[in-house]
């Protein structure tokens, strides 16, 4: 079934408008609102709720419409009559994403932190609603959503085309987003074939939200190259990184995400690198920088990203790719982390609301320690594995950090009662 509370205005005269009309003046409602349906592929509909206010897909109803619907609420409020349903004149497609502050590889989980930096795609038959710039601070104490896109057209395809594109000219780095989630469903052949249900992300897009994807070769020698450049001692001379019997390589190791490249990197002149990974060698010049775009190419192929620095992290954005990148060279390499699944960390900011377990006691793998609130939800932390928990850091009411250590477990030893006194080393 499709829900088509977007689209009722659209169709007002037959059955659904109809029934939505029905549903307010049963209950005398004077005033903007909205009222929901499903629809099913018998082309049945089914009503699901009314809202006496404007819902988040208003700017759908004012694309086709032409309608302020916010001015209309105000004059009705000061006692004026809303416009006929004759007078009303309903022209073209439209299709609103809303972009939100959440992480689409961790089950949607909502994220808080700075945006470092935000620019809302613009064009014919693009709208973006928003309160942001560089530098906001999406807090843990509302709802994560950051923006509404709208794309307008004289067909359904042209306003899919017109958002699509409006999404991936959309730049948001600092913060995950699921703005390259929203780019994949508007690209599928079962969306732009107008067949998407509300099965749609279950059949046709959990295999690949199941795992974080890996960013590309090229896109790592270019994250390379930027890092380089950064940490490298600034010379002005064109021979710099250079040596008598030729340029010199370099070795590098990047780390995003989980994994760990390990790189060698060889200046070949300004702005330009060859850059090897494995058994792969790319050539990465960097041609122009304006801000935080550059234009780039690899191997003669151009390209366009954007980037920017914050805490010696590059938050780089390739055609919509978007990922976090450190030089880690000099960082010891841990083979063999034996606090795997030891430490209970905050999903996100937000607050604790409770602690349901206490030092000393014995836990199961599963069994809920913290349950943190943030953005209207809760989030169970629990332990990964069996054990004793040694530690507690925080109690009900704190506030915390995203990845802010709560609580650690250790391993039962036997003839210990007293795992505090065991994980300081105190014997009496």
């Amino acid at each position: 079934m499709r829900d088509v509370d977007a689209f009722a205005g659209a169709i007002v005269g037959n059955r659904v408008g109809e029934a939505a009309i029905a549903a307010a003046r049963a209950i005398r409602y004077r005033g903007a609102g909205t009222v929901e349906f499903l629809l099913d592929a018998a082309g049945k509909f089914y009503f699901l709720e009314m809202n006496t206010r404007l819902q988040v897909e208003h700017p759908v109803t004012e694309a086709i419409t032409g309608l302020d619907l916010i001015a209309w609420q105000l004059r009705v409020a000061a006692g004026e009559s809303l416009p006929r349903q004759h007078e009303i004149r309903f022209e073209g497609h439209a299709i609103e994403a809303r972009l939100y502050a959440e992480d689409p590889y961790e089950g949607f989980l909502p994220r808080s932190g700075t945006i470092l930096a935000w620019r809302p795609a613009t064009g014919a038959g693009v709208r973006v609603d928003h309160g942001l710039r560089s530098g906001h601070e999406v807090s843990p104490f509302y709802d994560a959503l950051l923006a509404k896109v709208i794309g307008w057209g004289r067909t359904r395809e042209e306003a899919r085309r017109r958002l699509l594109a409006a999404l991936e000219d959309t730049i948001v780095l600092g913060i995950d987003s699921n703005r390259t989630f929203l780019a994949s469903v508007l690209a599928h052949p079962v969306f732009v074939a107008g067949e998407a249900t509300t099965e749609f992300i279950d059949r046709h897009l959990s295999a690949k939200l199941a795992e974080r994807p890996v960013p590309g070769s090229d896109m790592v020698a270019l994250a390379a190259a930027l890092l380089f450049e950064k940490t490298a001692t600034q010379q002005d001379s064109m021979l710099a990184n250079w040596s008598s019997t030729g340029a010199l390589a370099w070795p590098l190791r990047v780390t995003a995400g989980g994994a760990q490249f390990a790189i060698e990197i060889t200046p070949t002149g300004r702005g330009g690198f060859s850059v090897a990974l494995g058994e792969k060698r790319v050539a990465i010049d960097i041609l122009d920088r304006r801000g935080r775009e550059l234009r780039f190419a690899v191997d003669g192929l151009q390209q366009r990203a954007h980037f920017i620095f914050a805490d010696d992290v590059l938050h780089l954005d390739v055609a919509g790719n978007i990922e976090m990148f450190r030089e880690t060279t000099l960082e010891t390499v841990n083979t063999s982390d034996r606090r795997a699944g030891s430490q209970l960390l905050a999903p996100m900011n937000g607050a604790v609301v409770a602690v349901l377990a206490k030092v000393g006691d014995s836990v199961k793998k599963g069994q809920r320690i913290v349950i943190v609130e943030a953005m209207k939800m809760q989030h169970e932390i629990a332990a990964e594995r069996d054990g004793i928990l040694a530690r507690i850091h925080v109690k009900a009411g704190d506030q915390v950090a995203t990845r802010q250590l709560l609580g650690e477990l250790q391993e039962p030893q036997t003839g210990t009662r007293d795992p505090e006194r065991r994980a300081s080393g105190r014997t009496s």
